[in-house]
């Protein structure tokens, strides 16, 4: 459901994508990050964590595009909408098929 004053769910992934790009190439972080004893602490400093975790979403979004419509999906405007239409509906082809077949 799209609200009038909120962006649309493709814009949203647009804008999350344009913010960890701005996020990786922040600066403000460096007297920080020099500063952060990894092995006292013994985990990576909460900037990395975070860049990791987006690295992640991003890839997670960047498949889903392209199992529904191939490489390089993302890149070629599909809404999210489309991609969920076309992922439902290899879901629904795959059951169909699953129950024509004899399973025991």
């Amino acid at each position: 459901m799209s609200y009038p004053d909120n962006p649309t769910i493709h814009e949203s992934i647009n804008q999350f994508f344009n913010f960890v790009e701005e996020y990786s190439e922040r600066e403000d972080f460096d007297d920080d990050i020099e500063n952060w004893d990894e092995d006292e602490e013994e985990e990576q400093h909460p900037y990395f964590q975070n860049l990791e975790a987006f690295e992640h979403v991003k890839t997670f979004i960047e498949e889903v595009y392209e199992i529904a419509f191939g490489d390089e999906a993302l890149n070629r405007d599909f809404s999210p909408e489309e991609v969920i239409d076309k992922l439902q509906s290899f879901s629904d082809k795959a059951l169909k098929y699953e129950e024509s077949e004899d399973y025991e």
